[in-house]
């Protein structure tokens, strides 16, 4: 009689269905059942819940600079530096290897990745800075601050793997040809002399499907959103993700 165990993650979000053959023992079940296939895998995993009241926040807010955040990196030397980036969307991909990706899979997982997305120019010096950042983004019209601490990893032209290399490309084709023919010109601080930086001129690009070598795609991979909102009365929450993958939250005094 064939037998099936199945896993099934909170909410529904997740279900594996495992097959063991008839012709097993009983003393080999074991085994087979840590060699099954999944059949089954990640309908479709939750978003962490901070994830939508960003949503929610966005939404509500009109204004172009909306999606402009500061990213705060520090130095070799410690010295904190700040820029700002633009908000490129949340990108699932799971960061970890392919292998460190097997070895790793959960059935209890509830949350699928989310990554804060940036692009930004191989050149640059942030480059050299540490993975440890954070990114501040204020929104002007709903008065509200997320705060959002996390691993910091670049897609740059070495990427290997596939994954890695399928959203630098994609990411790229999202860019517009002003933001394009940037990373065309000469490295971010280089010193200008008398003669004039030359870019390439608007449709001298055409239809560039490929990313020149000094595009790279950042992924902010949060562990912490401190969110405030500046309303009366105030409100402040804090989610802190543990080490299973799951987020707490807390509400704490502003």
């Amino acid at each position: 009689k064939m037998q099936r165990v199945g896993g099934q993650c909170s909410r529904g979000a997740l279900m594996t269905l495992f097959v063991v053959s008839p012709f097993s023992r009983m003393d080999n079940t074991k085994r087979y059942l840590c060699s099954a296939v999944q059949m089954v895998a990640c309908a479709k995993l939750n978003r962490p819940p901070w994830v939508d009241v960003i949503a929610g926040s966005l939404r509500k807010s009109k204004v172009q600079h909306r999606k402009f955040v500061q990213l705060a990196t520090v130095s070799k030397e410690g010295h904190a530096k700040v820029r700002t980036v633009v908000f490129r969307g949340w990108s699932d991909l799971d960061l970890s290897s392919s292998e460190a990706s097997e070895q790793n899979a959960s059935e209890t997982a509830l949350y699928q990745p989310t990554s804060f997305k940036f692009i930004t120019d191989l050149r640059s010096e942030k480059m050299s800075h540490g993975n440890i950042v954070e990114v501040c983004w204020y929104l002007t019209e709903t008065r509200e601050q997320f705060r959002i601490a996390g691993n910091l990893m670049y897609i740059t032209k070495d990427a290997k793997e596939e994954k890695f290399v399928n959203e630098r490309i994609s990411t790229w084709k999202t860019v517009s040809e002003a933001s394009q023919r940037s990373y065309f010109s000469p490295a971010p601080g280089q010193i200008v002399d008398q003669t004039p930086l030359v870019e390439p001129a608007a449709g001298a690009l055409g239809n560039q499907s490929f990313p020149p070598d000094s595009f790279v795609v950042g992924l902010v991979d949060p562990f912490k959103i401190d969110y405030l909102h500046l309303r009366s009365p105030q409100v402040r929450k804090i989610w802190t993700k543990k080490e299973q993958g799951e987020w707490e939250g807390q509400n704490v005094n502003p």
